[in-house]
């Protein structure tokens, strides 16, 4: 029976290390990068997304938020991993990652804050308006997920219709 060691370890930083560690720091990475002083249930619903389109594209979640471990800004990318995890980001990663909290999106494998977005995007630092990108994920055949107890304006799931 033949084997991947890439499945086993992966390189975060320079640095093997199992590959559910190192998924585990790469969502927590993104977590606190995307959306680190938001309440929990946000935080659980961005993982799951990761998690969710991780598996749609058949890669592990570190290969899916961090490239070949190297921590970056969004640009071009999943989303960014930018900051350093922390303890409780690297707690809700793992929940997420071994199934122990549920998924509120109901498989969404996208997310966008709206509210930010048109604001970037009145800056000049974004060439979509929140509109815009709903509208283009609709067009994808994609259609918009609400989690409990948060504003859809304020942040918004999606998945395949």
């Amino acid at each position: 029976m033949a084997f991947s060691v890439y499945a086993l370890f992966r390189v975060v930083k320079g640095i093997f290390i199992p590959a559910s560690e190192a998924d585990i720091e790469a969502l927590g990475r993104m977590i606190i990068s995307e959306n680190g002083n938001d309440p929990e249930i946000v935080q659980v619903a961005i993982a799951w997304t990761a998690k969710n389109e991780a598996k749609r594209r058949k890669k592990s979640i570190a290969d899916l938020v961090m490239p070949g471990g190297v921590p970056a800004p969004q640009t071009g990318r999943y989303a960014s991993t930018a900051r350093a995890a922390t303890n409780a980001s690297r707690e809700i990663a793992r929940k997420v990652i071994k199934g122990i909290v549920a998924d509120p999106t109901g498989g969404a494998i996208q997310f966008d804050a709206p509210k930010t977005q048109d604001i970037l995007y009145k800056q000049g630092k974004v060439t979509k308006t929140a509109a815009q990108i709903a509208a283009s994920r609709i067009a994808d055949g994609k259609e918009m997920v609400t989690v409990a107890g948060v504003d859809p304006g304020y942040m918004r799931w999606w998945r395949y219709s």
